[in-house]
């Protein structure tokens, strides 16, 4: 069972959530591109969001799920359409046994019992999806589903080697050594 320490302040949000993801749509981007249920332990409209900053994702039955996603929409610049950057989005691919560290722009999630999966960039999109407008390239929720759920079609975004995928660790590996998704760190904005 996936467990996280966050220091998430949902002030700072238009939109936090996270959902268990059980399958990917690609005809849809956005929160619609992720088939499963929202968490509503981990979600701006827990009321005590703020002050559970240690929450399991027990909420829907173990392996009924292949990822738990969290998005976190800024406030800041959200009006002025300058948030982008500063957005959070974050897979977590369930591991037993396994633990990783997310770290960006201030925020900090441990993660146990799963690791951080790698968002594929836009160049990486297979090439029916480059054509899609902007509402889709530029999702990273879109482009994170495409990646997951279209296995074999992702190429390594430091070497362009194309990645191999791990059913073990249930995530891409690249052929340059850098090691899976979580290598990737703060790449992922």
């Amino acid at each position: 069972m996936i467990k996280i320490k966050h220091n998430f302040d949902s002030s700072k949000f238009k939109w936090l959530w996270s959902k268990y993801v059980a399958e990917g749509n690609d005809k849809k981007h956005c929160t619609n591109c992720l088939k499963g249920k929202y968490s509503k332990k981990f979600s701006k409209h827990n009321e005590n969001f703020n002050n559970e900053n240690t929450i399991v994702f027990d909420e829907v039955e173990e392996g009924s799920y292949k990822a738990i996603y969290i998005c976190g929409v800024i406030n800041k610049g959200y009006y002025k359409k300058a948030n982008y950057p500063h957005n959070v989005h974050l897979a977590i691919i369930p591991k037993e046994g396994c633990s990783d560290v997310y770290e960006f722009d201030g925020w900090k999630v441990e993660i146990e019992n799963g690791f951080v999966d790698r968002i594929i960039d836009i160049e990486e999109l297979p090439s029916e999806y480059k054509d899609l407008g902007d509402e889709y390239i530029t999702c990273r929720i879109f482009r994170w589903m495409i990646g997951y759920f279209y296995k074999g079609m992702t190429r390594c975004s430091r070497c362009s080697s194309e990645m191999v995928w791990d059913d073990e660790w249930d995530s891409y590996f690249c052929k340059c050594g850098l090691g899976h998704s979580s290598a990737w760190g703060n790449s992922i904005v």
